[in-house]
């Protein structure tokens, strides 16, 4: 009998055991590069800090504001390049909440300086990450002569770049950034759906109107987050509009998903009369939409609701029960529907209401 060659079938694989060793350790070298230049700029910060902040807190404080912006440029111009974006971002952090005021007066402090040109040459650097840094220090910068630069960025060909630039252009928050990031949300290209629509929503109302168009896409998933757009919107100006036109999407999309956000979204915007057609949805028969109306009900201060919760608190499923529950507590403390809302609470023997009154007496 011939000898079976074994050898010929092993020999193989110690060449491939050769590259999976050999790409072990390339990524071990890539980690410990990354942690050597992690705590290269950690151990830059300390220093940095010590000497920017007693200047930040006497320019926050309006102790002689031009005296010490032109201080602030001084240490800031002492820095050597690498250093001045490092700077750029702990300025903001250590000003983050102030006024307008501060924040322009860093923001010219860090232009004049230098530290805003460090940063935008920073988004065309080789390493992707370093690209992704530098568009994350010109958001937190937000100084509105970037935008063209993350523009660009927007065409990356690295993901972790493009929504760097993205959330970068919606922390500014320009309205020259609208036409990119609305086409970026509307055909989902570039950047995933969740990050333009954080996006647009950084740009207040020139931003919103992106949703709008949304609600005409084939596309589910953009109808879908186009709905809680409009009722994230509906706080600056429009409640009206956004409670009809989400009751139109509520009624009438063809898909149970979009159906289901919409009718969560009206919950968000709230008002004082729900729309005939939420309460009717209480009784949908999908019950994902079920559950999300008689949430959504609490919303509104109308004691026609209650009866509808209160008629739901039988609902087969569990969750309806519990929801329905907990919307008559929240509306016993409301102007109008709360008497009404208390009655119907206090004479229910249904168990998610006692379920409710338990939770509520242990919160207490």
């Amino acid at each position: 009998m011939p000898d079976f060659p074994v050898r010929d079938v092993f020999a193989p694989l110690g060449w491939i055991f050769v590259l999976l060793l050999a790409a072990d350790l390339v990524l071990f070298v890539v980690l410990v590069a990354l942690r050597e230049h992690w705590l290269f700029y950690e151990r830059r910060r300390a220093p940095i800090r010590e000497r920017l902040e007693p200047v930040v807190a006497r320019l926050v404080d309006g102790r002689d504001p031009e005296g010490t912006a032109a201080e602030l440029e001084r240490i800031v111009a002492g820095l050597d390049r690498t250093s001045r974006p490092v700077a750029a971002w702990l300025l903001r952090d250590l000003a983050r909440g102030d006024d307008e005021e501060t924040r322009r007066r860093i923001r010219e402090v860090l232009d004049r300086t230098g530290a805003i040109d460090a940063a935008e040459e920073g988004t065309r650097r080789r390493m992707p990450w370093r690209r992704a840094l530098a568009c994350e220090i010109l958001g937190v910068i937000g100084a509105e002569r970037s935008v063209p630069v993350l523009l660009d960025r927007l065409d990356d060909d690295r993901a972790e770049v493009r929504m760097a630039a993205a959330r970068a252009l919606g922390a500014i928050g320009s309205a020259q950034a609208v036409p990119a990031l609305a086409s970026a949300f509307l055909e989902r290209t570039k950047v995933p759906t969740g990050v333009a629509y954080d996006a647009l929503r950084g740009l207040g109302p020139a931003g919103a109107e992106a949703f709008w168009r949304g609600l005409e896409r084939s596309d589910p998933t953009v109808r879908l987050t186009s709905c809680f757009g409009i009722a994230a919107a509906a706080g600056e100006g429009g409640v009206d509009g956004a409670v009809a036109t989400l009751t139109r999407v509520m009624e009438n999309d063809d898909s149970v998903r979009v159906r289901t956000a919409a009718t969560r979204a009206l919950g968000m915007v709230g008002g004082t009369a729900p729309p005939p057609a939420l309460m009717r949805a209480a009784r949908d028969p999908e019950l994902r939409v079920r559950r999300e109306a008689v949430a959504a009900l609490s919303s509104f201060d109308d004691p026609e609701s209650v009866q509808v919760l209160a008629d739901s608190l039988g609902d087969a499923d569990r969750e309806i029960a519990l929801r329905s529950a907990t919307a008559l507590l929240a509306l016993v403390d409301r102007p109008r529907s709360g008497a009404a809302a208390r009655a119907a609470f206090d004479r229910s023997r249904a168990w998610s209401v006692d379920y409710v009154k338990t939770i509520e007496e242990l919160a207490a």
